[in-house]
């Protein structure tokens, strides 16, 4: 994307909706278009000072950190130039050596973990990155690796807490889940077991769980895209979401065109996705105690060759280990409190 596309899109962005809550970059790899990052930057400041953006918004960059030493020197001098922002550089990395250099190799199969492995450590001179995001995969559960391992190997290697992890979009049978939906509930559904059988090692997984209900902000949307979250490719074409990018059946039009007309386009999207991602229209949802916090994806079954929708497949299980977990919280914070 050129400096000028990354500007008009900030201002269409911000003349159609009250706010931007955050403007993230992603690619491909991001890094090599730092120049773009930092122009989008100054201008974020410039709508800012102006008052035509009324906060600051978080500025993101998602990033699989296989860049030179040099691009990363950059990176670190962006951040601490634009201090008074927020910047969030989230790590797209898979776990330890080995899963890393079969999952995401450099060109000619050249391993990346070591290149990555210092990146990160220089922007953590920095208190960056700010998550690492992981691509869960059949990969992982044929190595022995649960979602806990990966949060634990990254704790002891890098000592970062905010591990995000996503199990990925796949009909390759090397790397696809069976069991997409649930492998990350599951979990979580294993360690209240082992709890109710006397066993809490698993403390910290079960609150974790609770902190995700407890700390989020209430959201009727299951997904925002197309209704309050958008993508814009390189030459300015909008998309609901970065999944669907290049698919020009879900092209909602390009920033280049009229304020009016895509204001009409988008308030177009809105209605359709709305159908969909919003939970006050589900009648499944209406009635359940985590109407307003349960997200997911409800793109990854259209890209899985079903149709986009909220998966009510796994509701039941949800339902029950959430309400078990924060029992088992109720019951661990009153035992507590009684020392």
């Amino acid at each position: 994307m050129n400096n000028v596309t990354a500007k008009r899109t900030l201002e269409i962005f911000v003349n159609l909706f009250n706010d931007i809550e955050t403007v993230q970059f992603f690619g491909g790899e991001p890094l090599l278009n730092i120049k773009c990052i930092e122009e989008t930057a100054l201008y974020v400041k410039y709508l800012y000072q102006k008052g035509i953006l009324k906060k600051k918004p978080i500025l993101n960059i998602v990033t699989g950190m296989g860049v030179s030493k040099k691009i990363i020197e950059e990176l670190k001098t962006l951040v601490e130039q634009f201090s008074e922002f927020k910047f969030e550089v989230v790590v797209s990395i898979d776990g330890p050596e080995r899963i890393q250099n079969y999952l995401r190799p450099f060109k000619g199969g050249y391993p990346s973990f070591e290149i990555i492995k210092r990146n990160m450590e220089l922007l953590q001179q920095i208190n960056q990155p700010q998550l690492v995001e992981v691509t869960y995969t059949n990969f992982h559960v044929k190595n022995g690796f649960k979602p806990s391992d990966l949060k634990s190997f990254f704790y002891t290697e890098f000592k970062i807490e905010n591990i995000m992890i996503v199990p990925v979009i796949s009909k390759n049978p090397e790397i696809a889940l069976s069991n997409r939906d649930s492998v990350l509930l599951n979990e979580y559904q294993e360690a209240i077991n082992q709890y109710q059988n006397g066993n809490n090692s698993k403390i910290d997984l079960i609150n974790e769980l609770v902190n995700q209900i407890l700390e989020q902000a209430p959201n009727p949307y299951f997904c925002g895209s197309g209704i309050n979250s958008f993508a814009v490719d390189s030459i300015g074409n909008i998309f609901p979401c970065q999944l669907l990018v290049d698919n020009n059946d879900f092209s909602l039009g390009n920033v280049f065109e009229s304020k009016v007309k895509l204001e009409n386009l988008l308030a177009v999207s809105q209605q359709k996705y709305s159908k969909t991602f919003d939970k006050t229209k589900d009648k499944r949802c209406s009635n359940c105690f985590l109407e307003y916090y349960c997200r997911g994806c409800p793109i990854a079954p259209f890209l899985l060759g079903d149709q986009m929708k909220i998966p009510h497949e796994t509701c039941k299980q949800f339902k029950k280990s959430v309400k078990d977990s924060i029992l088992i919280k109720i019951k661990e914070d009153l035992l507590e409190s009684n020392y």
